[in-house]
């Protein structure tokens, strides 16, 4: 009986080391491929290649833009114009905040990543809004503190004219009364 309880005791050993083999390996799950990183892409290089435009471009390029856009407002179109917008040094910022509130609505369900380039570009170009009220307010008042100061120089001008007017008038009375006192003192 021991060989029967040995060799029972080798098959079972035999049979569960074959029923704890370790698991196949999973392939991992295969992820859609997104094309919106494409348009993301695609956006940024064309913020690179505005940036690099002079002037007269630029200009050029926003009016086909404007053009294109009127013609198919998408989302893409509208994020490449309010980039062009924006590459300009002197660029009123309403026109890019316009185009980019469609984007920003609650209501809104395109693609994701446009809508965070465009929240982006919206939060630029309000803190450069902000920046630009704040520059023209802080001139206004250097003006107005330039007219202050002009105007307490013209006043401090003016009174020391007028103490060198009474000085002169003082002093031509003090002549005067010493003369009148050398007359008086002398006999007649």
């Amino acid at each position: 009986m021991n060989m029967r309880h040995l060799a029972l005791l080798l098959i079972v050993a035999a049979l569960a080391g074959c029923a704890v083999q370790a698991p196949a390996p999973v392939a991992p799950p295969q992820l859609p491929i997104r094309v919106e990183h494409r348009e993301i892409d695609e956006l940024l290089a064309y913020l690179l290649h505005v940036k690099g435009l002079g002037n007269a471009l630029l200009t050029d390029e926003i009016g086909k833009l404007r053009e294109e856009a009127a013609r198919n407002a998408t989302d893409f179109t509208r994020l490449k114009l309010a980039l062009a917008l924006t590459a300009g040094s002197q660029t009123e910022e309403t026109e890019p905040m316009t185009l980019l509130e469609p984007l920003l609505q609650e209501a809104y369900t395109g693609n994701g990543e446009l809508r965070a380039l465009a929240a982006l570009l919206y939060g630029a170009a309000g803190e450069r809004r902000r920046a630009r009220e704040q520059l023209q307010s802080t001139q206004l008042r250097v003006r107005e503190l330039q007219k202050n100061h002009e105007a307490a120089l013209s006043r401090a001008e003016q009174q020391r004219k007028q103490i060198e007017e009474l000085e002169k008038r003082l002093n031509a009375f003090l002549t005067i009364e010493k003369s009148l006192l050398k007359r008086g003192n002398t006999p007649h």
